[in-house]
């Protein structure tokens, strides 16, 4: 596994609140960066001395396939839940070119985070796309870009399965900490939406990822009851038979052989967690 190292700083100590005019509407999509520029003093005012006082540590992650090998166990850590404040690592779910966000109408999951952490703005003036084994760790934030998919079905094609599996283990995997000292992952519906991404496929490879990194998971569903149940329901039944993540692995290829590659349509006529508890 390959690492590249930047530093980026900012200074969050400001208290004071400059009042500048009001931003028109358009000006206003950008968010809470572009705002705070229009608060700043008039030119002929002195600018304050600012003093970095965080220090962020830019990380590029590379690393090889390995799910053909595969044998762990997943964790019976795993947890569903819709509450944000028990999120312990702030993870985001972002496109490979670094989220031009300004061409969206409303906000996603990660633009809200752009706005809460500015510095990730910065992080686009020097990160190249991610390649399919590569992801992006700024301090704690972990952004994978998912794949896009115009052909729902597509994204069960092995191939692009074991994409995001490698994509997901490259942004969860720790190796150079002890796994007792690792926090859990909070993640959520990463590349579903505008990117066509299954909600339930992406929480099972989820689920994998982390269980091969051998860390917990804090999965959120969005106010989405019927997932929060599936999603719990399908982990309960994996650790329960205690089915490791090749055989789940294995179960998602014969899905998409037996169900997927023989659709007449666009939407398969049998549901993923239906084949998956028939199966495993």
């Amino acid at each position: 596994m390959g690492q590249r190292f930047l530093e980026i700083s900012h200074d969050n100590s400001s208290t004071q609140v400059l009042t500048g005019r009001s931003v028109s509407s358009d000006v206003t999509r950008l968010g809470v960066p572009l705002d705070e520029l229009q608060r700043a003093p008039a030119c002929s005012s002195p600018l304050p001395c600012l003093k970095p006082t965080n220090t962020h540590t830019v990380m590029i992650r590379t690393l090889e396939s390995r799910w053909v090998l595969i044998n762990q166990a997943l964790r019976r850590s795993f947890r569903s839940c819709e509450d944000l404040k028990d999120a312990i690592l702030k993870y985001n779910a972002a496109q490979a070119k670094c989220w031009d966000f300004t061409a969206l109408d409303l906000y996603c999951k990660e633009e809200i985070r752009f706005l809460i952490n500015p510095e990730l703005i910065a992080a686009r003036l020097f990160t190249e796309a991610l390649d399919d084994n590569e992801s992006l760790i700024i301090t704690e934030i972990v952004a994978i870009d998912a794949l896009h998919y115009r052909n729902f079905l597509q994204q069960f094609h092995p191939d692009n399965m074991k994409r995001e599996l490698n994509k997901a283990y490259c942004g969860f995997a720790h190796p150079e900490m002890n796994t007792k000292h690792l926090s859990a992952v909070a993640t959520g519906n990463w590349g579903c939406g505008a990117f066509g991404g299954d909600t339930r496929l992406k929480a099972v490879l989820q689920m994998m990822a982390a269980a091969e990194a051998r860390r917990d998971l804090i999965y959120f569903t969005f106010v989405d009851t019927e997932l929060l149940r599936d999603v719990h329901n399908i982990h309960t039944l994996i650790t329960r038979k205690h089915i490791t993540v090749g055989s789940v692995f294995g179960v998602l290829q014969k899905y998409y052989e037996c169900v997927c590659s023989t659709a007449s349509s666009t939407k398969a006529q049998e549901s993923l967690y239906c084949f998956l508890s028939e199966n495993l």
